[in-house]
């Protein structure tokens, strides 16, 4: 969808932009598509016959299903042992957790985009570091706040909306759009899941796609501006003046491009150009020895080699633009670094092991929810909501470590926040 609001853009606004970036992603947009649209029929079909041929599933049968919203469908399942008490629990921790991080980010600036991005940028450890190696719990404490909503008193709901709406202000007055229009997804996912009338969900969507449409470009530009440079990441009057009215129309216009390329934001149009250069070779497999990648599992603050990048993709995108900047990060998805690597052969075997990873942590979703509904098992299961904000996606080397070394510690933490509930609740007994 972003490559295709790329590929809308007039050419003229490309041609007159002062990003490259825009204007690559622009002329290689429909070769993006294709890369995608050939990994994710590689997939869907491993998955739809691995389903089809080694999958019985057991379908869940409740009187008047269709009628019930998700959350009222798993609350009257008779195996739970959680109930509102322990959601409304984990959410209101959740949501303080990243209150308190984003009132540090606030004051140090470590997230802010002005003037202390650059200081920030090139330090290993941050001030909230502890805080941003859980940040899917962030996208889980906002899609459980509608349900948390439910039955709450009228001093919770105030406490809600106090700790859920402040960090969203501090976020948007510095600069930070996906940390304030994710969590707003996350709420609308929230309120879906109830039972919901189809006009209250028109009405929703509709507003949501208009914030997004607009919030985007208008947001990029706010950040371009020199009244946001030149504003204190601490001068919370004089940011909101350069937010409200320190944006210039002509900015948001030229932004439009934004629109696309902040839902596809990665740098996929110069893979495919290096490729089509006679002298650039496929890449292929040479960095995934068993010796790199045992050091996934070492925080980069205390391993000896500093240099080994978990996260190679913006080194792998600035190499191909031929800049240096250490503030920023382009990313290279994964279809993208497979075509890099071994070209169609690469995308097509590489999408289809990933419909193997896919179903196999499908399956295991729903085996662990149908026999045993604690609370663990509820935030495993609504994990893979938060990967609409940080994908499974990335170069290989990132796609391992989110495999190896993110995904098994959020199973591990909701193992022990789960412990942790059912001390709380025996105490109370």
């Amino acid at each position: 969808m972003g490559s295709l609001i790329v590929s809308l853009t007039p050419e003229k606004l490309v041609l007159d932009g002062e990003y490259r970036q825009y204007l690559v992603s622009w002329l290689y947009s429909s070769d993006t598509v294709m890369i995608w649209t050939g990994y994710l029929l590689a997939g869907s079909t491993v998955f739809g016959l691995l389903e089809r041929y080694k999958v019985k599933r057991q379908e869940v049968r409740t009187r008047d299903v269709k009628e019930m919203g998700w959350f009222e469908l798993i609350n009257k399942s008779k195996k739970r042992v959680y109930g509102y008490g322990q959601i409304r629990c984990v959410t209101t921790s959740i949501l303080c957790l990243y209150f308190i991080s984003s009132c540090i980010s606030a004051w140090t600036g470590s997230m802010d985009r002005g003037a202390s991005y650059s200081y920030w940028a090139e330090m290993i450890f941050r001030p909230e570091a502890v805080f941003i190696a859980f940040a899917r719990l962030r996208q889980i404490g906002y899609f459980l706040l509608p349900l948390a909503w439910k039955d709450s008193s009228k001093m919770l709901k105030v406490f809600f909306v106090v700790v859920a709406t402040i960090p969203l202000v501090m976020e948007s007055i510095a600069g930070g759009r996906g940390s304030v229009l994710y969590p707003l997804i996350m709420i609308f996912f929230g309120i879906i899941c109830n039972r919901l009338e189809k006009r209250k969900l028109i009405i929703y969507s509709a507003l949501l796609i208009l914030l997004l449409g607009f919030a985007v470009p208008y947001m990029a530009a706010y950040r371009d501006g020199a009244s946001m440079g030149k504003t204190s990441h601490r001068d919370i009057q004089g940011r909101l003046g350069a937010l409200l009215t320190g944006v210039k129309a002509e900015r948001i216009v030229y932004r439009y491009m934004a629109l696309g390329r902040e839902m596809y934001a990665c740098s996929d149009g110069f893979i495919i150009e290096a490729a089509r250069r006679k002298d650039e070779k496929k890449y292929g497999v040479s960095d995934l020895s068993l010796e790199d990648l045992g050091k996934i599992w070492i925080p980069r603050w205390i391993a000896s080699d500093q240099e080994y990048e978990k996260g190679d993709g913006a080194s792998i995108a600035k190499g191909l633009m031929g800049v240096e900047n250490k503030t920023w990060f382009p990313c290279i998805t994964t279809p993208a670094d497979l075509f890099r690597r071994e070209r169609w052969l690469g995308v097509l075997a590489g999408g289809g092991i990933m419909g193997m990873i896919i179903w196999f942590l499908d399956r295991l979703w729903l085996e662990a929810g149908r026999k045993r509904r604690s609370i663990d098992t509820l935030l495993l299961t609504l994990l893979p909501v938060t990967y609409v904000q940080a994908g499974m996606y990335g170069t290989l080397r990132e796609l391992i470590w989110q495999l190896a070394w993110e995904l098994p510690k959020y199973v591990i933490l909701f193992w022990v926040l789960s412990k942790g509930l059912r001390c709380i609740q025996a105490l109370r007994e």
